[in-house]
């Protein structure tokens, strides 16, 4: 199930993304606050990523 983790975090990630981009629009300051977030997400895909590759 790892793998379907992996996938899960990068809808994550675009969700995210499409996010930022339509917050940018209303409040600036808002789409910056989630950038630590979308960081945070894809270290998480990554560490996943690398356990899904160990295993």
């Amino acid at each position: 199930m790892y793998f379907f983790a992996f996938l899960w975090l990068l809808v994550l990630i675009i969700l995210i993304a499409l996010m930022i981009y339509q917050f940018h629009k209303i409040s600036p300051v808002a789409a910056y606050l989630q950038i630590p977030y979308l960081i945070w997400c894809l270290f998480a895909a990554y560490l996943n990523f690398m356990i899904y590759q160990l295993n």
